[in-house]
């Protein structure tokens, strides 16, 4: 799918415009909501969950992965102009904390998932009646609804509003937490059930939903027709045993439910197999008299499309359809990519640009013969050799962070308020004069990496890509013995994570081969994305290393509304990674790109090895300096 700004749905409406701040809010909700669906889905089903974000419905909502190991791996990919719709309708119509209701959507979508019908590679298309419904309820009162020519839809939105209360029920049991954010839900369809004005077969599924959800008693029984009262009651022990899977529980709808909703049906005529509406009913009753002489202009609305607009939450996926592979992985890398949402500055300085890119993981994709060749030569050729070249600066490395752990008292006195009877005491005691010192701590050495690696086709020439890799590897591998935190990105039409120093070891070489995605050379989404990972750590210096051969596409710097890649660069984009504490450099390969402001041009890709050597001789010198100040 291509990348479109925030706000765009498909429809052409013209894209919201958000402020910084106010994005970036949103974007680090967001965030923290992946990462507790990650630890939740882990920790209560066994799943590794990932959640990405779309601008629109395009492509699957849902992928489900089946690994060597059995582990299974579920992706999910949330609409995110639909999260913003709930979020703020839930701003207009509710006082309180409107976020409540957004955060109650996106746990209602992880539950489907995690408790959901278990899928399928034969599971259907969704619809109902595409996929054959049929009414399985006794013959007799069920066969005037099985012939309505509404019936299959009906059926299906019956079927999904009690599974949306079977789901939330259940995340209730295992999830402590979900109560308070789902109840806002539940007190909505509570004003349905006991609405006079309401359809009685909305009121019907309103209550089997609260007796689902165990809030049945928030309704009181006299505001319910005595029919309804009376099949609610004669269904309730038969539904909450058939409450444990989603095959029960339709089951149950087809051949328990469906013979007793003939009475809470709207009348319809049938002509030709379509549904013809009758005049538009009023009253508190729906079996009143009709007003005479008068007749709605509008169609009354479909029963099926009613229910789902009063008793649901609002969808905050594309579609609930599922795909499950069984052993290896061996999807298209478009499938395996999440779509992470990412922002860059736009070129009048006031604006931000929200946009998206093709994120995966480098252990997910399975290498191709060009990938196998380029982590044979990892290996074999350039690896060993990167490595033993990083070797001088890896001992300098470990003197220079030994001033992070230094330490010395001074002689200055402490005032008296600071002294304290538990330090007193000790003097008296044991007479420890450190009462009368003080703790001098040095500068500490604080710096993040992140390298980001053009893999274009172009950096195939002379095994650029191959040298320059091994060159990274070389790096992490002497900081990761420090315990100083560097990232390693692959960067093309998407970004391929090769080492996330948060979630990942680093094995020798970044592990067995591994896939990448090349096409493109889409740089300004990918420093995006490295800056949203730079603001992620404490670290007080932050450098974000491009290394590449070439000129980046200009589809961001379109979006930026810029026209020159090098007045961007210097006056809109270098600030902005500034003002956040961001440093940028780019190592390029060939004939140097104009439009970095700070490049270091090299001839060939196993030059960057003197590149990134002088970053460390820089830190080195750094933490010599530090600890001949301390104690000078």
């Amino acid at each position: 799918m291509s990348p479109a700004p925030l706000g765009i749905d498909g429809n052409g409406r013209e894209p919201l415009r958000l402020e910084e701040q106010q994005a970036r809010v949103l974007v680090e909700r967001m965030s923290e909501l992946t990462q507790s669906a990650r630890t939740f889905g882990s920790a209560v089903a066994g799943l590794d969950v990932h959640v990405a974000w779309s601008l629109g419905a395009e492509g699957r909502a849902v992928f489900w992965s089946e690994g060597e190991h059995g582990v299974r791996s579920v992706s999910i990919r949330l609409d995110l102009t639909k999260a913003i719709g709930l979020l703020d309708s839930a701003r207009v119509n509710r006082e309180g904390p409107y976020v409540d209701a957004f955060l109650a959507g996106f746990l209602h979508e992880l539950g489907h998932v995690l408790y959901g019908r278990p899928p399928q590679a034969d599971e259907g298309t969704g619809d109902a009646e595409a996929d054959g419904a049929v009414c399985d309820g006794p013959a007799g009162e069920a066969d005037a609804i099985c012939r309505r020519s509404d019936f299959p839809e009906l059926l299906a939105s019956v079927v999904e509003t009690l599974e949306d209360a079977r789901v939330e029920r259940r995340l209730q049991q295992e999830f402590r937490g979900a109560r308070r954010q789902l109840e806002g839900h539940a007190h909505r369809v509570a004003s349905i059930a006991g609405s006079q004005g309401g359809s009685r077969l909305n009121r019907l599924v309103a209550v089997l939903f609260l007796q689902l959800w165990g809030m049945e008693d928030r309704v009181p029984e006299n505001r319910l027709p005595a029919d309804l009262l009376r099949t609610a009651r004669e269904v309730r022990a038969s539904l909450l045993g058939a409450a444990g899977t989603p095959e029960e529980l339709e089951a149950w709808v087809r051949s328990i439910l469906v013979p007793r909703l003939s009475p809470f049906l709207p009348p319809l005529l049938e002509d030709d197999g379509r549904s013809v509406p009758q005049k538009r009913r009023r009253g508190a009753d729906a079996g009143a008299e009709d007003d005479e002489g008068e007749e709605s202009s509008e169609e009354q609305e479909r029963p099926a499309v009613e229910m789902r607009r009063l008793l649901q939450l609002p969808e905050m996926v594309s579609d609930r359809r599922h795909l499950q592979t069984k052993g290896v992985v061996s999807q298209k890398d478009e499938d395996l990519t999440e779509k992470l949402l990412i922002m860059y500055p736009h070129h009048d300085g006031g604006l931000v640009v929200l946009d998206e890119i093709g994120v995966a993981r480098a252990c997910d994709l399975t290498p191709d013969e060009r990938a196998l060749r380029v982590w044979d030569d990892v290996v074999r050729r350039y690896g060993p050799m990167a490595v033993e070249g990083f070797a001088v600066q890896a001992s300098a490395l470990r003197r220079a962070f030994q001033v992070n752990y230094e330490r010395r008292l001074s002689g200055r006195y402490r005032s008296g308020k600071r002294v304290g009877m538990a330090n007193a005491r000790r003097f008296i005691v044991l007479q420890d004069l450190r009462l009368f010192q003080r703790l001098d701590v040095p500068n500490r050495l604080s710096y993040y990496f992140h390298l980001l690696v053009d893999v274009s086709p172009s950096m195939l020439r002379d095994d650029n890509v191959q040298k320059a890799l091994s060159c990274s590897y070389g790096f992490a591998e002497t900081l990761v013995r420090l315990h100083v935190p560097v990232d390693v990105t692959l960067y093309s039409s998407a970004v391929t994570q090769l080492f996330d120093h948060a979630h990942d070891c680093l094995e020798p070489f970044f592990g067995p081969p591994s896939g990448y995605l090349s096409s493109g050379t889409h740089e300004v989404e990918a420093i995006a994305f490295a800056r949203e990972k730079a603001m992620a750590v404490s670290e007080r210096r932050k450098l974000i290393v491009v290394i590449t051969d070439g000129q980046p596409n200009g589809a961001a710097l379109a979006r930026a509304g810029a026209e020159d890649m090098a007045a961007y660069y210097r006056e809109t984009l270098t600030p902005w990674l500034a003002a956040a504490g961001v440093e940028l450099l780019c190592i390029a390969i060939g004939e140097p790109p104009r439009y970095h402001p700070h490049v270091v041009s090299v001839a060939g890709g196993w030059d960057t090895l003197g590149v990134l050597s002088q970053l460390l001789d820089e830190v080195i010198r750094e933490g010599d300096a530090d600890h001949r100040t301390f104690w000078s």
